[in-house]
């Protein structure tokens, strides 16, 4: 059905926000087409391929095989002609890639968006520094609409409610001078 509705005039690219299974099982269904991922996501996934397989089995439907990114994001890559650039975003996965669509105004911040508004802040894979630049970088592009992998989409005052649990967060950590910037918090 999606294939029926895409751009007949357009190349179709598809994007990897992150190495999880769910993020990542629908490549087999454009395996033939250019899917873009952050650098690191291929060794991530490869070295969890099997192990998320098997815990998620009951969620496979049709066939699921391993298929890896075929352009590799280092650090940013921008489809300008369409206004979208896609950039490292570090934070819930070190291997996290986010898009901007400048004429929607419209970010995909994959799970650096929490699951909900009692969990707004994720599950952090790198240090609380490297997230709070990830979301002050969200912030400089002013975008309208934030669309996350598994919550609402919210709009841009949502990263300052998700700054706020972060510090609360930090602030109320068991050792009196507060978390060090560089560990891990969630």
């Amino acid at each position: 059905m999606l294939r029926s509705n895409l751009d007949r005039g357009k190349q179709t690219i598809v994007v990897n926000t992150h190495h999880h299974w769910e993020h990542i099982w629908g490549n087999w269904g454009f395996r033939d087409c250019d899917i873009v991922a952050q650098e690191g996501l291929p060794k991530l996934a490869r070295e969890k391929w099997d192990l998320t397989l098997e815990t998620n089995r009951k969620y496979v439907r049709g066939e699921v095989a391993l298929v890896l990114p075929t352009i590799l994001v280092a650090g940013s890559i921008s489809f300008e002609d369409d206004g979208i650039p896609l950039f490292s975003s570090k934070g819930h996965s070190d291997d996290s890639l986010s898009v901007f669509c400048r004429d929607g105004g419209f970010l995909i911040a994959g799970e650096n968006i929490g699951d909900s508004d009692e969990a707004m802040v994720p599950s952090l894979a790198s240090c609380v520094e490297d997230y709070r630049k990830t979301l002050d970088t969200y912030a400089g592009l002013a975008p309208r609409t934030i669309l996350s992998g598994h919550n609402r989409a919210v709009d841009r005052r949502y990263l300052d409610k998700i700054k706020a649990a972060l510090a609360k967060a930090e602030h109320s950590s068991p050792d009196a001078g507060g978390l060090d910037r560089k560990e891990r918090l969630f």
